[in-house]
């Protein structure tokens, strides 16, 4: 049996000969790219990020791990127990890398048993956030949005003459609402 793949000719004695020809040749994982998802996966911690900005990034790099990695396909326990520890230890990170403020609730979840998912641990932080908004009357400004506001960005201002000044472009004579600093042709740009 002989088959053309990218340029090059297989010869084969059966379908299953080419099947793990194939498979040596192609399936190779990028150690290199592996190599900095972890590192990443491992360095990432909440700092000035919400609960749920945290959760994403955390999940992506998760998600291209496991396009990189996967478990092979079984239905023997060895394969349950091996997501099991897997889900565990996605579970014990995203409790790791958060902020002193959810020191409560990352050791009451780790109090129960089973372990929760990582999707329920993200749950229960996520609700302690919300309950804490609560319970301070306020709502916790996005970082993103305090930088602009302590910034400026957006706001006009008036000259010494007592004129407009545009706080999206910063020239004169007109006030942001009617900026078309943003406008462009086109056909030229």
């Amino acid at each position: 049996m002989s088959k053309e793949i990218s340029g090059s000719v297989i010869h084969c004695k059966d379908a299953r000969q080419m099947w793990l020809d194939l498979q040596e040749r192609f399936s190779h994982v990028n150690i290199v790219q592996l190599f900095h998802i972890e590192n990443e996966i491992h360095d990432c911690v909440q700092k000035s990020m919400t609960v749920s900005s945290y959760f994403t990034k955390l999940k992506s790099l998760w998600d291209e791990h496991d396009a990189l990695v996967s478990i092979p396909a079984c239905r023997c326990e060895t394969k349950r127990e091996i997501t099991s520890y897997v889900e565990t230890q996605k579970t014990m990170k995203f409790l790791m890398g958060l902020n002193d403020l959810y020191a409560i609730v990352r050791s009451s979840t780790l109090l129960l048993e089973p372990l929760p998912t990582v999707n329920k641990a993200y749950t229960l932080v996520l609700r302690h956030e919300k309950q804490a908004e609560v319970s301070n009357g306020k709502h916790t400004v996005q970082p993103e949005v305090a930088v602009f506001a302590v910034k400026g960005v957006g706001c006009d201002t008036e000259l010494d003459d007592g004129g407009p000044r545009c706080g999206k472009c910063n020239k004169t004579n007109h006030v942001t609402k009617n900026c078309r600093a943003h406008l462009k042709c086109t056909l030229c740009d």
